[in-house]
């Protein structure tokens, strides 16, 4: 097993990168409660490969998808940030790797 990641919190002019937590539930809840979101993602499954019904309904949906990540993040897989915008930091979209892939995905 990977060892866990332990990621900074990154700081622009104008964005903050916060390694993902619960503390994004309701941006989480937002962005994947979207049909045109969804429709392109291919189906989601939580920690315990259980299936997460998308669009997401409920903010438990979302749940599973945010608690995913951050397992993932625990067990040195991968990682996903959120990328916060302006002084009140509105969450703009989430950003990260897969399985320490050089590669990225962001979603808005």
């Amino acid at each position: 097993m990977a060892a866990p990641l332990d990621l900074p919190t990154l700081h622009t002019a104008r964005l903050v990168l916060e390694p993902f937590g619960p503390q994004h539930s309701a941006g989480m809840f937002r962005l994947w409660s979207q049909e045109a979101v969804c429709r392109h993602s291919g189906p989601a499954e939580d920690a315990a490969g259980r299936p997460i019904r998308l669009p997401a309904r409920t903010p438990a949906d979302s749940d599973g998808i945010l608690d995913f990540f951050v397992r993932c993040a625990a067990r040195g897989l991968g990682f996903r940030w959120a990328m916060l915008e302006g002084p009140q930091k509105t969450e703009a979209s989430l950003h990260g790797t897969e399985e320490k892939v050089l590669a990225t995905r962001l979603r808005w």
